[in-house]
């Protein structure tokens, strides 16, 4: 759900407040995503030949070691 509020200069201000949302999900648009916690997959699901076949952490060393892929 998403709330946002206006601010409009007429003679006085006005508050317009719009709520959006998708009824109660009846278009099946809650859906997880991989950024919530618990739906990140497992690297060994992210197969690509280009790589070795899956997605190694990127980086090795430094402040940046393991930051890039499957950090989270």
């Amino acid at each position: 759900m998403v709330y946002i509020e206006f601010r409009v200069e007429f003679n006085k201000d006005y508050i317009f407040n719009i709520t959006v949302g998708d009824g109660g999900n009846h278009e099946k648009m809650a859906i997880a995503h991989t950024d919530e916690p618990g739906n990140c997959p497992k690297p060994s699901s992210a197969k690509g030949d280009y790589m070795g076949g899956l997605c190694p952490y990127n980086f090795t060393s430094d402040s940046t070691e393991g930051k890039l892929c499957w950090d989270r």
